[in-house]
């Protein structure tokens, strides 16, 4: 080969390596402006589709607070009635009460009468009789009865007790008496 050829094939191959050189800087130009606009782009719908999805996210938290007010809204007015028939029901059943504690006072009164005109009549009270009354005397008092009972109870106490001492006196006469004629034999 001949000098000649040879700076020919040198200058080839430099044109050939300038060339391909010139397409490398050409094509690294290009896949960066490509790149940068690929990612600009990307950017770009990935922005818009934050702001949708925030848009859709916040009319999702919209409705679901509207739910929520509207939930609490209906329970707030089936409380609010159920709270009403409830007072409705307890003055109701306080009615009754009262009914039931009324009739209770006023069948223990008559009791007490009754117990207390026959002593008065008869002179006499059983123990069956002073019992009922001791046991429904306390009973009397706590439901808040008040007349002439406590009277005619204090009074029923105060006769039986002392037909109950004069019946022990009477007993220990008898058992006296008996003693000292066992005695006298």
């Amino acid at each position: 080969m001949t000098a000649n050829q040879l700076t020919t094939l040198v200058i080839s191959i430099a044109a050939l390596v300038g060339a391909i050189m010139t397409i490398w800087a050409f094509y690294e130009k290009l896949k960066h402006k490509v790149s940068d606009k690929l990612i600009e782009t990307v950017n770009e719908v990935l922005e818009k589709n934050n702001k949708v999805q925030e848009r859709q996210f916040q009319l999702l938290i919209d409705m679901v607070e509207r739910n929520l007010e509207n939930n609490l809204t209906k329970i707030k007015e089936e409380l609010n009635a159920f709270k009403q028939h409830q007072q409705n029901l307890n003055l109701e059943q306080t009615t009754i009460i009262d009914y039931l504690k009324n009739s209770i006072l006023e069948q223990f009164k008559q009791d007490v009468r009754d117990v207390y005109y026959n002593l008065r009549d008869t002179g006499i009270i059983t123990d069956r009789d002073k019992s009922y009354i001791d046991k429904m005397y306390s009973y009397y008092t706590l439901l808040g009865g008040n007349s002439d009972v406590h009277a005619k109870v204090k009074e029923i106490s105060e006769v039986y007790s002392r037909r109950t001492h004069e019946a022990y006196d009477e007993k220990a006469k008898k058992t006296k008496h008996l003693i000292q004629e066992d005695a006298s034999k």
